[in-house]
């Protein structure tokens, strides 16, 4: 689901420089030196420098990441990372004796995605689309947890992603203001950034709900908090 997104990063960081007169570095060393450290103050600076909110909050994020693209780690954007956009020089093999020609292989018709696949991801990337600048944090957790608990299935009904192993255990509410993460986790008790659940539409399972406006709250905390709920969604072993 990340791969448009590290598209628009790259055209992004591409047209910096030509945009507004500073590449990354120089903007990550700008934001450094105004020895601002809130999120907030971050972007409102960035604003008032003619950025869009969107473009503001995503350097804000990436000054975070300690300078680095979010989608650095992806191995498609290594040539950003080393400050080129062409694709790496292809590597020349050795030449080998020829051998008698093997008959080709028959060519097989690639299976076509089923409408309910196909109608399942449209449905997300509307969903994800509702959280304009907050998209990429959606993304970010929905990946955390993908790799936190391998097999989760995320799905969209109504306004909600639902998320399951395969029982439903957590939902995900993203709009422009905030996302909110829906869990299932019974009588728990509320904690520190856990609270009662107020997400509309939710089933009655979700119990509780973290509201995240910034990427540095998916930390071990709240990883704690998901891995709870997933395993009250685990069936117990045979």
């Amino acid at each position: 689901m990340s791969s448009d997104y590290a598209e628009k990063e790259r055209e992004f960081l591409d047209t910096l420089a030509a945009d507004t007169g500073r590449d990354l570095d120089g903007w990550m060393a700008a934001i450094a030196g105004t020895g601002l450290t809130h999120r907030d103050d971050i972007i409102d600076w960035l604003r008032q420098r003619r950025f869009t909110f969107d473009r503001a909050s995503w350097l804000e994020r990436i000054h975070n990441n300690g300078g680095r693209p979010i989608y650095a780690d992806r191995p498609d954007l290594k040539t950003l990372v080393a400050g080129t956009s062409e694709p790496p020089a292809k590597v020349q093999r050795p030449a080998v004796a020829s051998q008698p020609s093997a008959p080709p292989a028959p060519v097989r018709q690639a299976a076509s995605p089923s409408p309910e696949r196909s109608t399942d991801a449209l449905g997300l990337e509307a969903l994800l689309a509702k959280g304009k600048a907050f998209r990429p944090l959606a993304q970010h957790l929905l990946k955390a947890i993908e790799t936190a608990h391998p097999g989760v299935a995320a799905s969209a009904r109504g306004a909600l992603i639902v998320l399951g192993l395969p029982v439903e255990f957590a939902v995900l509410a993203v709009s422009a203001k905030d996302v909110k993460l829906g869990l299932a986790m019974g009588d728990a008790a509320t904690r520190p950034g856990l609270e009662t659940a107020r997400i509309t539409s939710a089933p009655p399972t979700v119990t509780h709900m973290v509201t995240l406006t910034d990427v540095r709250r998916i930390d071990a905390a709240l990883l704690a908090y998901i891995a709870e709920a997933a395993a009250r969604a685990r069936p117990p072993p045979a």
